[in-house]
């Protein structure tokens, strides 16, 4: 069943993966936030392009062309250095398809994410690395958008890569006893796996089970910590030093409503999802700016009865689903500085994806729903506290 559902997540997945924000006033909170606008970035490219990452010292930017599976190598200033197809088999490829946003190693090279491991490429595609992994990598969930690898002290990156504890199966002895995350040591190229459920967490059950789309890891990191969410739980877990067993903090996000899921008593569950899945609440993004505070995207959710009726009525065209459960799962974009949420921040309509985060400073995509150039741009704005 889960080999079944796996496109049809992923279009899912595609069509929801907006982190803007379209909800009301949330009420009173200590501060404001707003944008400025610093500049844009524009390449003689058209496509559906979508920002990955930047490198350390700003001068470098990889993008990714979605329709043709295209990664683009290019400067500051918007010229081209490379076009890169890296998908495929053979030699110097990563396999069929990637399951992260890469990530810059420093100004000449990146990393690459697939089942088959990491892959480190320099800028002109070529492979400098392949750090395969000691078990057979295997997703039962892909979120290729996500920021699913972060640097992390050290010669080190953190993974959401699946595979080691598959045998398992969909099962409480999985839950309880697999490690959520794998952490690889770039100088030795050993895997580690860390990270259980921390006991505080609702995914420790011993009693329900709960399914990918609600336990996936959404990652942050800054030079002293790693942060973790979990998709479905509106608390961020904080790992430093070598102790990645337990966390050394965990902060409950005081969200004003937020539909958590439920799992499923264990003697019920056959690791089959559906639809509904999909609109519990979810945190999309988590990313660290400064000063212990973070920027948060998430989705309320809807009560799950709902989301069946809704499905019920429009279950013979599907698109029409899709824009009517929009309207409803309010999504929202604030800050958490430590104390309390802001308001949800606003950004113009035709802003897409937020790409990246540095510091202060955020990049967004083009919204290509809302409209068509005959090239590409990217956005560079600036986080104010009012």
């Amino acid at each position: 069943m889960l080999g079944r559902c796996f496109l049809f997540v992923l279009s899912i997945l595609c069509f929801f993966a907006c982190n803007k924000n379209n909800a009301s006033d949330s009420g009173p909170e200590l501060h404001n936030y707003s944008v400025e606008i610093l500049d844009s970035l524009v390449l003689d490219y058209m496509g559906q392009v979508y920002l990955q990452d930047i490198s350390p010292d700003g001068s470098k930017f990889l993008a990714y062309d979605q329709p043709t599976k295209t990664f683009l190598v290019f400067g500051n200033n918007g010229e081209i250095i490379s076009e890169l197809t890296l998908n495929g088999e053979g030699p110097g490829k990563y396999g069929d398809y990637h399951i992260s946003k890469p990530v810059f190693l420093d100004e000449e090279s990146f990393l690459v994410l697939s089942d088959n491991g990491h892959f480190r490429y320099d800028l002109e595609g070529r492979l400098i690395k392949h750090y395969g992994p000691d078990f057979h990598g295997g997703s039962r969930f892909i979120v290729s958008s996500g920021r699913n690898t972060v640097k992390i002290e050290g010669e080190k990156v953190v993974s959401w890569f699946q595979g080691r504890s598959n045998d398992l199966g969909f099962s409480i002895q999985r839950q309880i006893e697999s490690r959520q995350l794998e952490m690889l040591n770039l100088g030795t190229g050993e895997y580690e796996p860390i990270v259980p459920f921390p006991k505080e967490s609702m995914f420790s059950s011993k009693s329900h089970l709960f399914h990918d789309v609600h336990t996936r890891p959404i990652l942050a990191s800054s030079k002293e910590a790693l942060y973790v969410s979990f998709s479905s739980e509106p608390k961020i877990f904080t790992y430093s030093g070598a102790g990645f067993g337990a966390p050394k903090s965990i902060v409950s996000l005081p969200f004003e409503v937020f539909h958590q899921a439920e799992g499923v008593e264990q003697d019920m569950g056959d690791g089959a999802f559906d639809i509904t899945d999909f609109y519990y609440g979810q945190i999309r993004t988590l990313d660290y700016i400064a000063d212990n505070r973070f920027l948060i995207a998430y989705a309320e959710g809807l009560p799950i009865e709902e989301v069946k009726s809704l499905h019920e009525q429009y279950k013979d065209d599907m698109r029409k689903f899709f824009e009517e459960i929009r309207k409803i799962n309010k999504e929202h974009l604030r800050v958490w500085d430590g104390q309390q949420l802001s308001k949800d921040l606003e950004v113009p309509e035709y802003f897409g994806l937020l790409a990246k985060v540095d510091g202060e400073e955020l990049w967004y995509d083009l919204d290509y729903q809302k409209r068509e150039n005959d090239y590409t741009v990217f956005y560079k704005v600036k986080l104010i506290q009012e």
